[in-house]
């Protein structure tokens, strides 16, 4: 249910409430994955809240999982999306640090 809710409200670009629905599912001591934290970086990367994305891919390493390639591509998009382009470098740079493959999207 957590996954459909952040995906559709994802698709409506609608990353303030993403990130409340996160909160409170934390509050309640359950613990979001990855695709969660994705769907949360999806709607904030549309419009252009890098630093939003790059808090929750924080977030994500803080509750001990591992940021994997499609959720460091989309804050990359994030990042391009909200012209910072020096911090979209700076994690495509940690993927050989991190242990992971680049793929078509992570240079687009």
């Amino acid at each position: 249910v957590l996954d459909f809710t952040l995906q559709s409200l994802a698709r409506q670009d609608q990353w303030q409430w993403c990130l409340q629905i996160l909160d409170e599912v934390k509050e309640q001591r359950f613990w979001p994955h990855q695709m969660a934290y994705c769907h949360a970086i999806q709607a904030s990367r549309r419009q252009g809240r890098w630093d939003v994305s790059l808090s929750l891919v924080a977030s994500c390493e803080e509750q001990g999982l591992v940021p994997d390639t499609p959720m460091l591509n989309l804050a990359i998009g994030s990042c391009g999306y909200g012209r910072e382009w020096e911090r979209a470098i700076a994690l495509l740079s940690e993927f050989p640090l991190r242990r992971l493959q680049c793929s078509d999207y992570s240079y687009n």
